[in-house]
This record gives structure tokens, sequence and C-alpha cells, in this order.
């Protein structure tokens, strides 16, 4: 009779953490089923196998956001005068622009959302472009290569190589 009390306590433990854990698992849910139930045949006899315990655990369903994506653009070459580098779609378009020395690149963002220009080497370039039309220039004098990001958006990266 003991070991039946042992087990049952533990059950209504099991029950009360799972309860526990589906009201902390309800803010984030979109919609549930209703809380567990338990239901306990009681035994006949004295001689008969304690009573069987039955538990219906509540199901919830979460709603995930859509899975992000990144668009790489295939590198552009420009030979000299002036570039132009799109922010649209949350990612600089091209990612790759290889310039000659004197080459002045235009950034203009064609979101619906702040983005910046912010060299990799300090104090080079940094420069906030506003949604919907915002640029930003900057003629590059030197050979070498510019890496750059959006302080905003960590996943918008580009470079700028110049030769």
């Amino acid at each position: 009779m003991k070991s039946y009390w042992i087990k049952l306590s533990s059950i209504v433990l099991l029950v009360v953490a799972l309860l526990a854990l589906d009201v902390a698992c309800s803010k984030t849910a979109t919609s549930t089923t209703p809380l567990p139930t338990t239901s306990t045949t009681p035994s006949t006899t004295s001689s008969a196998p304690p009573p069987t315990t039955t538990t219906t655990l509540p199901v919830t369903t979460t709603t995930l956001p859509p899975p992000t994506t990144t668009t790489v653009h295939p590198p552009t070459t420009i030979l000299s005068g002036s570039a132009t580098v799109l922010a649209q779609g949350f990612t600089f378009n091209p990612q790759m622009l290889t310039v000659t020395v004197g080459t002045t690149v235009t950034w203009i963002n064609k979101d619906g959302e702040d983005h910046t220009v912010t060299s990799d080497t300090a104090g080079l370039f940094d420069a906030v472009i506003s949604a919907n039309g915002g640029t930003f220039s900057y003629r590059f004098d030197k050979a070498g290569t510019y890496d750059y990001s959006c302080l905003f958006h960590s996943g918008m990266v580009g470079t700028i190589l110049v030769k």
C-alpha cells in the first residue's frame, strides 16, 4: 500500500510540473487545448493491483516566424568614375564591388527602414542612409579592400575592392 501512495504522489507531482510548464509556455502560444484531466479507477479488492491513473496532457501549438533568407549578389566591377550600391531587401547590392582608385561610390536606401554604411576601418566612413531614398557617397582614393556593414542590421555586409 505504501508503494501505491508513493507512485500516486509522483504522478501528482508530474501533473503539477506539467501544468506549470504549460502556463509558462502559454505566453507565446497561439492556441491551446483544455487543461489536463486526470481520472482514477479505484481498486475493488485489497488483492487487486493499485488503481490506474490516466492523464490527458494539453497540446500547445506555437506559430513560428517564417525563415529568413539572405540574398547573395554577384560581384560587380566598375572601371572608373562612379558606382552605386543599393540597400534593398536588407542586403547591399552588390555585396562585392570592384572599382578603380578615384571612384565615388553612392549607397541608396530602397528599404522602408534606415540603414548605416559603416566602414570596418574605424573613422573611415559611417553614415545613416534614411529610409526610402536616402543616400551617402564616398570617394575611394587609395587601393585596398574596404569592408563595411549596417550597424542596425547585422546581416547587411559588403566589400569595396579598390584597384
